[in-house]
């Protein structure tokens, strides 16, 4: 159980990577911080709100976005009013670049896929999954690759290369470096450049 002073603390600094040894990540799972945060959110009067309906889900998702330090933080929240994704990203390009992501321990890596294919795609050429390196991220990426297969994938090195999934000769080769590599999907049906 979280003390007063923990959740005062928190209170003060919403997006503060560590809170009294707590994790952002665990203070998102936990329920009563979780609100905590939407809350201070919504109280800054820093953000704009939009709904957004995945096939998935049988209810709209609420996206609070805020803007910081040319960060775009989305955070999806369901009818509850708790918060069961967040994605923050950089635009580049017409695409975005992924900076961290998270999604509620009780759902599975579909909800950030599907958020990344039906509503991010919908409104860049690309989404990159960037280098931020966590669990979240190397399973989104797998998850990527495996369901995938109707958009463009490719790979980008660490030194930048972007390389076809389907490149055998050069990709699969060097499968032990694929920790290394963040993934970029295109919206096959945007012409910009």
């Amino acid at each position: 159980m979280k003390t007063l002073s923990e959740l005062e603390y928190f209170k003060k600094d919403i997006e503060n990577p560590i809170i009294s040894n707590i994790s952002f990540d665990a203070c998102l799972d936990d329920i009563p911080l979780n609100k905590i945060i939407i809350q201070n959110i919504l109280s800054s009067n820093n953000y704009t709100v939009g709904n957004i309906q995945l096939d998935i889900l049988p209810y709209k998702l609420k996206c609070i976005e805020v803007i910081s330090d040319n960060i775009i933080k989305n955070y999806f929240i369901d009818t509850d009013n708790i918060i069961i994704s967040v994605i923050y990203y950089k635009k580049d390009n017409n695409g975005i670049i992924i900076e961290y992501i998270w999604k509620r321990k009780n759902l599975g890596h579909r909800i950030s896929f599907y958020l990344l294919m039906s509503y991010y795609l919908t409104k860049y050429k690309f989404v990159d999954t960037g280098k931020f390196v966590s669990t979240n991220i190397f399973n989104l990426n797998e998850y990527i690759i495996r369901y995938g297969i109707d958009k463009k994938i490719t790979l980008i090195s660490n030194i930048g290369k972007e390389i076809d999934i389907n490149d055998t000769e050069y990709f699969w080769n060097n499968i032990e470096q694929f920790y290394t590599y963040s993934v970029r999907i295109y919206n096959k049906n945007d012409n910009r450049k």
